[in-house]
């Protein structure tokens, strides 16, 4: 991902921040400032810092789940809005994706387990707690997060938990891709719930009753802007999820050999930039992969791009190419799609065991492979 850091690597897993999570946090920091000086602004940044170490105790919920099923997981990013663990492959059966999907918010079910049993097994809502310290404060708001964060994520909607989950209970009856629909609808009907909340916040007659009472601890009782965020990323999310289970329905079995472009410009990383404007001047070849001399990928660039940089400030290819993940020729369309996922790129660079580029394969080859009979 993108402008994201590794900061660990823990059982095998690299642990990444995003760029955008210090902001969060300076953020924070500033508001705790602004409210109490230095001393609330360090308490700030502390309780936030806590709370995304529950998020990643969650994401290696997730990721443990996973390899007890063969399935890796190379990395975990914390976003401003929470973690995501990125697994090698989707779980092949409806009941390795609802143990998966539950795995996370179970860590969290332990995390104020624990909080609560060590605070005295206060009430969580309904009275004042006698928090005696800052600390016992510091761990009360905790355990009411960690809750909180049970109740969202399970929220039945995708791509949240609660949503995996669901498509996991209806794939146990219907085909993966039709569950993924039927789930998707739901979710999109979900998102415009929460848009609507966003809107004009929950009647005081839906907190009355007891489990959406407790729900609605999650939103301020007015408006909530925030939630028109968190509503769109859910409904372009549920999108996405079933386009993504119609085409692992639609390549199943086919191989990235199948479709790659195998007639196609490279550029060595250490070509000077001028000379490379030229080639591409007459070449209309969207995009390039930059090589090593041993035709190892060193990334990508872009037509436009590399005809619009300036040599002066960029002398080679390969001060300007991105990096990109490489994907096998044996590899399924299915991996190669979620790589362009998990990239932004879509077009991959298709290579042979030894690493040597040989092909290209693009999102729109996979997509009009798609519609080709089988």
């Amino acid at each position: 991902m993108k402008w994201s850091y590794s900061i660990a690597k823990i059982a095998g897993i690299d642990v990444r921040v995003h760029a955008t999570f210090l902001l969060l946090l300076a953020w924070y920091g500033y508001s705790g400032y602004q409210a109490g000086g230095a001393a609330e602004a360090t308490l700030s940044v502390f309780f936030i810092l806590l709370l995304f170490l529950c998020v990643l105790l969650h994401e290696f919920g997730h990721a443990f789940a996973a390899r007890a099923y063969g399935i890796r997981t190379p990395d975990i990013t914390l976003l401003p809005i929470g973690g995501v663990a990125r697994l090698e492959r989707m779980p092949e059966s409806p009941v390795q994706e609802l143990v998966i999907a539950i795995a996370g918010p179970m860590v969290n079910v332990v995390i104020a387990a624990g909080l609560w049993l060590a605070l005295g097994m206060p009430a969580l809502f309904g009275r004042h707690f006698p928090f005696g310290n800052e600390t016992r404060q510091l761990a009360f708001s905790l355990l009411q997060v960690n809750g909180m964060l049970v109740a969202f994520n399970l929220i039945p909607a995708l791509p949240m938990d609660g949503g995996r989950v669901l498509r996991a209970l209806l794939a146990m009856r219907m085909a993966h891709a039709a569950a993924s629909r039927v789930a998707a609808r739901i979710s999109q009907g979900i998102a415009v719930g929460l848009a609507l909340i966003g809107l004009f916040g929950i009647p005081d007659e839906v907190r009355s009753i007891p489990v959406l009472g407790t729900i609605s601890l999650l939103f301020n009782s007015g408006s909530n802007p925030f939630l028109l965020f968190i509503a769109m990323f859910v409904f372009m999310g549920a999108q996405q999820e079933a386009a993504f289970a119609g085409m692992r329905t639609a390549v199943a079995g086919m191989r990235v050999a199948d479709a790659m472009v195998t007639r196609f410009q490279t550029f060595l990383a250490d070509m000077p930039l001028a000379q490379a404007m030229r080639e591409a001047q007459d070449d209309l070849q969207p995009v390039y992969a930059v090589t090593d001399a041993h035709l190892r990928t060193v990334g990508m660039v872009l037509r436009n791009e590399l005809l619009q940089a300036h040599p002066e400030a960029t002398p080679t290819v390969g001060e300007l190419a991105r990096a990109v993940p490489t994907v096998r020729t044996d590899a399924t369309f299915e991996e190669a799609f979620r790589l362009m996922q998990q990239s932004g790129s879509p077009v991959l660079p298709a290579v042979n065991p030894g690493g040597q580029v040989i092909g290209l394969v693009s999102l729109n080859l996979i997509q009009e492979r798609m519609r080709k009979p089988r």
